[in-house]
């Protein structure tokens, strides 16, 4: 996508806030944004939002984010962090997405507690998912496997050339008399 000629084409958001006699509060913004990235000139969208409330009274409140970025190219970056509290217990909960364009991702959380007595628990995992071509281009001994020949059967005639969409007609014997 080349959208030549434009820095900020969308830039829009909102913001919203309250409070209460007791004086609990709370606000939330979201924001997107369409821009163009001003050294690889690849559009991308930006989609965040904030959300966050607090006790007037006692020590209580929560927090949370969220994003999702992407480009023109496939890249994309999601992921939330919360966090809470209750006077002597908190946690917090962060988790991403990170996607390269092609085909490699990897995924993470992130999360953690402490109880009022001073138990404290967490747990953190990632994984990365790889696209073909990252796991068999730098295998010398997958690169070396010769394919197999079919072995005797119907397949379906796959012409990836047309641009059309094949007619599928059923056979003589299932067609209407």
């Amino acid at each position: 996508m080349h959208l030549t000629g434009f820095i900020d084409l969308i830039d829009s958001g909102v913001g919203k806030s309250g409070r209460n006699a007791e004086g609990d509060s709370w606000w939330e913004t979201w924001q997107e944004v369409l821009h163009q990235d001003e050294w690889s000139n690849v559009a991308r969208i930006e989609r965040s939002a904030q959300k966050q409330a607090k006790s007037g009274t006692e020590n209580a409140g929560w927090y949370e984010k969220w994003w999702e970025k992407y480009d023109a190219k496939g890249w994309t970056e999601k992921g939330a962090h919360k966090y809470g509290r209750l006077n002597e217990q908190s946690w917090w909960e962060k988790w991403g997405e990170h996607y390269d364009g092609r085909g490699s991702v990897l995924k993470w959380t992130d999360k953690w507690a402490e109880t009022e007595l001073g138990t404290k628990w967490r747990d953190k995992w990632e994984e990365k998912f790889f696209a073909r071509i990252d796991v068999v281009g730098n295998s010398s001994q997958l690169l070396s496997i010769k394919p197999r020949e079919r072995p005797p059967g119907v397949y379906p005639a796959l012409d990836f050339g047309s641009l059309s969409p094949p007619v599928d007609e059923p056979p003589d014997e299932f067609s209407p008399q």
